[in-house]
């Protein structure tokens, strides 16, 4: 029984290894462009570029119709009022529900400003450290809750642990394993 513990452990430890979140700038389309980073492909100008910051002009063709149509330079996205969004103090990268935005002392400095079309959930997506009580451990099955594996990053003189000092496979939700301090 405690060899196919062990050998289970072996496999779990295993499967988290290899699982890895999508590292920002990671998001490439077919001409190269960072996706994530808020890049586009400019056809005309046959290069990447942030909508924001370079006008990309239509591609020219014979029209009877000498008048060009004067395209219009987006204005800047405003970043939004963070106090609502609940981020975390550590946090230091953040998923707003659309775009990855860097953060410091719970305050969204810098964005992509990517337009979505549906909204995601938004969640922190790395910390710079944990506290004492943080979810250190998470795995769900269904992936209704995004995986944390930060076994190593509790404070000092504390570990990470289930609080019923249970293994199991599901750590979703209250199973989830935090940071306690160590006896």
């Amino acid at each position: 029984m405690m060899k196919m513990m062990s050998f289970m452990m072996n496999i779990i430890i295993c499967m988290i290894n290899t699982t890895s979140a999508q590292l920002l700038g990671s998001q490439n389309n077919n001409h190269g462009c960072i996706v994530d980073g808020g890049y586009q492909w400019c056809q005309s100008l046959n290069q990447c570029i942030r909508p924001w910051e370079t006008v990309c002009p239509p591609i020219t063709t014979t029209v009877s119709d000498p008048a060009p149509v004067p395209v219009p330079v987006p204005a800047p996205v405003p970043l939004v009022d963070t106090s609502s969004q609940g981020i975390p103090s550590n946090c230091v990268s953040w998923f707003d529900g659309c775009n990855h935005c860097m953060v410091r002392n719970s305050q969204i400095v810098a964005c992509s400003q990517m337009i979505c079309i549906t909204q995601g959930t938004p969640t922190c997506l790395s910390y710079n450290n944990l506290n004492i009580g943080e979810i250190c451990y998470r795995y769900c099955e269904d992936n209704t809750e995004p995986i944390i594996n930060r076994m190593n990053d509790c404070p000092q003189g504390s570990i990470c642990i289930h609080r019923d000092n249970v293994v199991g496979y599901d750590s979703c939700g209250n199973n989830a394993w935090r940071c306690i301090l160590s006896h």
